[in-house]
Parts: C-alpha cells; structure tokens; sequence
C-alpha cells in the first residue's frame, strides 16, 4: 500500500492537489465509493465535498466515505444512537447538582475559551482529553489510574486540578454520565471515535485520503491506523506549521513520523508544494519569516515557499485602544477578515464598534445579526422612508416580523401572500391592494418608528438605527471572527489583532511548547492574507499586545 505525503503551506493548493489526484483516480477506474476522504474540520470537510460534486458532477449520495473522522464513524458505526445535546448535558448535572453552563457558540470551543467556572464544564472537558489522549473510557480505568492520567497528559492544565480537591467524587460522576447516556441511548462526540476504535471498525475502501493530517488527536491517529489496513493507496496531506488545535490534544508529530516512515522502494512518496498562490510576495516573505524564527527547526519540516504573485502589503499600527481606527483600514470593495486571538475579543468589537455604528459584518463562522432577513427588512425599511417601491422578498420578511397585533395589515395576509402571483415590485398603491393599510404608512414616515414594530432583537434595532440610510449591497464583504475561524480560507485584506488574554500569555510562557503552538496560530492568520495584511496591537485593555512578535 503505496504512501502519500503532501505537504501545503497556506495558499499552495493542497485540496486542489488531492482534487487532481481524485480525478485521476476516477479516470483509472475507482469509483467515488471506494474512496474515503476524511478530515479534521467540518469547515474543511464541507468545502473539500462541495467542490468535488461540482467538479466530478456526483452527488452528496455519490461520497459515501467523505467527511470529518467523527462524521463518518457517527454514520457508519453508530446507527440508532442519538447525540447528547447542551440542554442534556446540563440535565444531567442539574440531577447531580453540580453547575453546568451551555455553550452557545462553538468559537468558544475553537479557541479554547468554554467555560471553565462550572465544575461540569472542568469535567467534561477534562474526560475529554483523557479519551482523547489515552484512548479509554472512565469504565477502562479505575479511580487511581484516572489521577496517574491526569498528570501524563500532553497538556496538563491547572484548570483541572479543582476536579480533584472539589466536595464531589470526579470518578465516580463520569460513571453515573456514562450510565445516563446509555440509560437514554446517547453519545457523545468522543464515544463516536470510541466506539470505531473499540470494535476496530474498517472502512471498505481501496482509497484512504486524509486531509489535516496534522490536527489529528492520539484517538484519531489509532483509528487512521485501523482504517490503513488492505488500502491500494493512502494519500495524507497537511502542514505541521499549522497544527492550532494542541488543545483538544491535536498533535503534529504523528504527519512528522508518517514522514518518516516513508520508504521508496514501497512507492511511498513526499511532496512539498514550494508555490503559494494566495500570498503575494511581500505578505509570503513576513509570514514565513515569522514561522521559520519562531519554531524549532528539530520540530518541523523546512519549505522554501515562493509566491506566484509579487507585491502584498504589511501594515503595523498601534491603536492605543482606539477600536474605530480598526475602521479606517477596511476598503468596502476588497473582502476583508478582521481576526481576533479570542471570541471574547471578537464579541466585544462587534458590540462596541459594529453594532454601535450600524456597520453590516457576517461572521466567518457562526451567525451573524445581519443576515438575509435582516438585510431585507432594513432595505424595505428605507425604501418605504423614501416612498420607493420594495420587492417581493421584502413583502415577506415585513409580514413575517411585523406582529398581526400592530394592526398594520388586513387578517390572513401572512398566510395567503405564500400562494399569491408575486410582483416584481410593490408601490404604495400595490401594498394597499395587498393589504397594507394607512397606518402601516403612516409610520414608515417615521425612521425609527418603523423599526419599533418589527420583531426583532435590540442589537440588530440598535444597528438599524445608527447605519446610515443607505441600502445594503451584497455581497457582504467585511467578515468578522477568531483566528481559529479562518483556518483554511483566505480574504483580499486581513487585519489581525496581535492582542492576547492574560490566560493566554500565562499559557504560553509555561514553555517552548506552548510558545511555538502559539506562533502557529497566529501564522495561521496572518496567511489568510492575498493582499494587504494589517497588523495591529493595543486593541484591548488588560491584554498583552507585545508578547507576540
């Protein structure tokens, strides 16, 4: 069984490289069923699937083994089981009376920021990485054991410690968790990997292709070992520069000694893609100049990567926690991704910068205030404060956020407009036909009255109110969110905060490890970037801005 190593530095075109590698696949016979394609990140996972349809004309019913590894062992292996969601979480420490907080975004989870207040959220998050790590379940292992793993953990953290000095037993709660999973036929997202590693479940595919390889976790290397076994050929790819998910036990020494199991006499093979077309040469120049500094050469494997275009920009300014200078450096015709280190950093500039100012921003992941609906309801809005016609999809969304108890519509409207012949434009004369009535008018002469009606939350009101009254154009160029959120895609222009937490820096002076996982997310970042790259420091109070180089 040949073996495959592909090393991308950011913007070299590694998912294209395993395209054309796919592609001559299918021309010499193998069918999209006999190929599992895996990788880390749903994101990656998704992306990597949508232009494979595209290219090959498949279907999603087509790619029977494409996806996340978790993906792939919850639909193969774990039929009929259900997932246990937050509020089941939360359930369950409730009837043990221990805290629990939901987490409602999972750039938390991305960036290591879940709540570590709760002694529900420590132990969780602490089972995790001992399953992770090791391998095994809480039934695998007894009390003693449980404490001897705690301290062999790749990354100890000092947050775990409460879980051992707190009034309730650590052990014995992550065996009455497990029984309420069974008790109620649930799993969790580790039991998925768990449960293919345990039974040594197989993949029926000639073809193994894993992308991310440098974020897998002890448990998903042990089960890319089980998935290896009787493969024509395995193809991996991945970049040990760009290993930023230490903290859910990612590792990159297992790409590293794949690569140094490589034997040519088997067909195995290495390849470094030395072309970045992404990064312009100024931009490709700073970000591995600040990786190549900062890692240790012993820990890495060396690329001389060369930009395909000339030119980029560097900018470094110091803000002096002045956020709205941040403005001045977005061009609303580039798309541009504005990154902070944490979520926390991220909410906090769009709360007192973006919704303070009526900017309109989407967020690289996750949900954003301005959004079809609320794009649509704010340019009815102004074009109704200026007597001008809307369309059809404005109709909708007003009667979908006006409440009937406003009286500003004839009853049954809501209902019957779905199956009404839409017009392309509706005036003033044609709402009334439809069954808008005067007062309805009479206050869309007032800006901020209209607003008042429409069921909407405060923030997106606030917005509303202090945006300019101009009509919103798409596409929505300005995208908002943490390093951790823009792995894997790339922006005209980034602006990047080099502000961190004082968590963070305490985190990362523990040691040279901690340090170097520190610099591969901000080169991360800093690759996002085809053409200007923006670097910024004192952006927040109580953070350090200078740590970073």
């Amino acid at each position: 069984m040949p073996k495959h190593i592909i090393f991308g530095s950011p913007g070299t075109g590694k998912t294209t490289k395993l395209i054309s590698i796919l592609k001559k696949l299918f021309d010499d016979g193998i069918k999209p069923e006999e190929v599992c394609f895996c990788t880390f990140t749903k994101a990656g996972a998704e992306e990597a699937k949508e232009r494979i349809i595209e290219k090959f004309n498949l279907t999603k019913d087509d790619l029977l083994y494409f996806g996340t590894i978790h993906s792939i062992c919850y639909k193969k292996f774990c039929l009929g089981m259900n997932v246990i969601s937050q509020s089941q979480i939360k359930d369950f420490f409730n009837k043990i009376h221990l805290e629990y907080e939901i987490t409602k975004d999972d750039e938390d989870l991305l960036t290591n920021e879940a709540s570590f207040d709760f002694d529900g959220n420590i132990l969780l998050n602490f089972y995790d990485k001992i399953r992770l790590s090791f391998c095994k379940s809480i039934y695998e292992i007894n009390e003693d054991e449980m404490k001897v793993l705690y301290q062999n953990l790749p990354m100890p953290d000092g947050s775990f410690m409460k879980i051992f000095v707190n009034a309730f037993n650590p052990y014995k709660t992550l065996i009455e968790y497990e029984k309420y999973k069974k008790e109620n036929n649930l799993i969790d997202f580790i039991d998925m990997l768990l449960i293919c590693y345990k039974n040594k479940f197989l993949i029926p595919t000639k073809i193994l292709i894993v992308d991310e390889f440098q974020d897998l976790s002890p448990l998903q290397y042990e089960i890319f070992k089980i998935w290896e076994k009787d493969k024509k050929d395995i193809y991996l790819a991945g970049d040990d520069d760009q290993t930023i998910y230490s903290f859910i036990c990612a590792n990159s020494k297992y790409l590293l000694e794949e690569k140094d199991k490589i034997n040519e006499n088997n067909g195995d093979e290495i390849l470094i893609l030395d072309t970045s077309y992404r990064l312009k040469s100024e931009i490709n120049r700073y970000c591995h100049d600040f990786i190549n500094k900062n890692l240790r050469k012993e820990k890495r494997v060396a690329k001389l990567v060369k930009s395909f275009s000339e030119g980029g920009e560097i900018i470094n300014d110091y803000i002096n926690y002045d956020l709205e200078k941040v403005l001045d450096y977005v061009n609303p015709e580039k798309w541009t991704f504005i990154l902070f280190r944490t979520n926390y950093y991220k909410k906090a500039f769009i709360n007192e910068i973006l919704i303070k100012k009526g900017i309109v921003y989407h967020e690289i992941r996750g949900k954003s205030i301005w959004n079809d609906k609320t794009i649509n309801l704010f340019n009815a809005s102004i074009k109704l404060f200026n007597k001008q016609p809307i369309n059809s999809i404005e109709v909708k969304y007003l009667l979908s956020s006006i409440p009937f108890k406003f009286g500003m519509f004839k009853k049954g409207l809501k209902s019957n407009y779905k199956n009404m012949t839409k017009l392309n434009e509706y005036n003033m004369v044609n709402l009334m036909e439809l069954g808008f009535n005067m007062q309805f008018f009479n206050i869309c002469k007032d800006y901020e009255s209209l607003f008042s009606v429409i069921d909407l939350g405060e923030g997106i009101k606030k917005s509303f109110i202090e945006r300019q009254k101009s009509i919103v154009s798409l596409p929505i160029r300005l995208k908002i969110g943490t390093i951790h959120s823009s792995k894997g895609k790339e922006a005209d222009n980034v602006i990047i905060f080099k502000d961190i937490s004082n968590k963070v820096a305490i985190e990362i002076r523990k040691d040279q490890k901690s340090w170097e996982n520190e610099m591969r997310v901000f080169f991360v970042g800093q690759s996002r970037a085809r053409e200007k790259l923006i670097i910024l420091r004192g952006g927040f109070q109580r953070s350090e801005s200078d740590l970073i180089p």
